[in-house]
């Protein structure tokens, strides 16, 4: 305070704030450039520095401070063995699209100066090399019909760089469930089952590649939004009025190739408040239970009630543990299922030609096929009891 109540401060600084830039201290050649770019390139090799060599830090440092890395670099120096300006380069230096339509050649490459040494370029997935020299290699896809991620990638005698890239049209990632309330849309939810579901399309490599989808419900018993309105865009809204797998299909345009092939997709639904009941995977005949089907290891056999062919339903006469059968007489009259495990069936399996591919005779009822040796694709199965016989589709997986 004053002595007339004017105000003044003293002030000391205290702190070293001389430095000298990095760009001043290399003595560029021509200085006129913005000196906030990246010094990303050997600056010997490209000619803008009158030294021989330097030595640059990563970081920003205090002037006339010295670190480990430094220190050892000059030291080599003054031992005689000259060294190279250090680089800092990463796989964003390596430049070139993220994205390759079939049929088209691109580059991918370093600037100048920035490659150290003869460089081995690599490539991995559906891509070729067509050629390649000191900075940049040029690819191409090798398969017409493949789509997904590729690598390529540069050795140097320092270090290795990587890219990937996606080949070929968009496709659908994931499918996200989203907050019905923060997507505009009309609900069709009459508050009966108060089970709204909001699902998005989530495109690889990226969703702005895609112009127009196309859906298609395979679940037919769910209600959607788009059985009514026609968003063209990646949001669905599903009605279920229980849970269960919800399943669909979609294709998407692209300037990278047109239309894709149908790709099959499903969601799980769990927000409904029950489960729907579990459907039979299998076939009931007048006859025979099989399940499952479709099949990928064993074919379960077992009788109906009240089958329309005569069987013998046996049980031991003695109690458990006894060796002995006798007919207890129900033949098909029963009102349950029969057991009998001396019954034998005499299975046969063609295939979509006609030609018999495996037939085995079982002994007992209930009783399984083995049929994980069979290619997937679609049988007639043949069931013979007692000169009766018994066909069926059958698909194995």
């Amino acid at each position: 305070m004053g002595i007339f109540n004017d105000h003044f401060e003293s002030r000391t600084n205290k702190e070293v704030h001389s430095f000298i830039p990095t760009a001043s201290a290399l003595g560029f050649i021509n200085p006129d450039f913005d000196w906030s770019d990246p010094m990303d390139r050997d600056l010997v090799c490209s000619g803008e520095i009158p030294f021989d060599s330097y030595f640059g830090p990563k970081e920003n440092e205090q002037h006339t401070s010295f670190t480990e890395s430094s220190v050892n670099w000059l030291l080599e120096e003054l031992a005689g063995n000259p060294q190279l300006p250090p680089l800092y380069l990463t796989d964003t230096d390596f430049n070139g699209p993220d994205r390759i339509c079939i049929g088209e050649t691109r580059s991918f490459s370093f600037k100048d100066c920035q490659l150290r040494g003869i460089p081995n370029w690599h490539v991995t997935g559906n891509l070729e090399i067509i050629s390649s020299n000191s900075t940049t290699v040029w690819v191409r896809p090798s398969i017409p019909s493949f789509d997904g991620w590729a690598t390529v990638s540069v050795n140097t005698p320092t270090q290795v760089f990587r890219k990937r890239v996606f080949i070929g049209t968009p496709v659908v990632e994931t499918v996200t469930k989203v907050d019905i309330n923060e997507i505009p849309h009309i609900s069709l939810d009459s508050g009966i089952n108060n089970c709204e579901v909001g699902l998005r399309l989530d495109f690889t490599p990226n969703n702005n590649d895609v112009t127009d989808i196309e859906w298609q419900k395979i679940t037919t018993d769910v209600a959607w939004s788009r059985d009514y309105y026609d968003y063209d865009d990646r949001y669905v809204f599903i009605y279920p009025t229980c849970n269960k797998k919800f399943k669909f299909r979609v294709r998407s345009y692209s300037d990278c190739g047109g239309w894709t092939e149908w790709q099959n997709l499903e969601y799980d639904i769990t927000e409904c408040t029950g489960s729907c009941p579990t459907p039979f995977n299998g076939i009931v005949s007048d006859n025979f239970v099989l399940y499952p089907v479709p099949a990928n290891d064993v074919i379960n056999i077992n009788l109906v009630s009240n089958p329309s062919w005569d069987f013998p339903c046996l049980e031991p006469s003695g109690g458990i543990g006894s060796d002995e059968i006798i007919d207890s007489g129900d033949g098909g009259s029963s009102n349950l299922p029969c057991t009998n495990p001396r019954l034998r069936l005499n299975i046969s399996f063609y295939n979509n030609v006609g030609t018999l591919v495996y037939s085995i005779t079982t002994i007992g009822i209930p009783t399984q096929v083995n049929v994980s040796n069979l290619t997937t694709g679609t049988y007639v199965m043949l069931i013979e009891y007692n000169g009766q016989v018994e066909s069926h589709n059958i698909n194995v997986n």
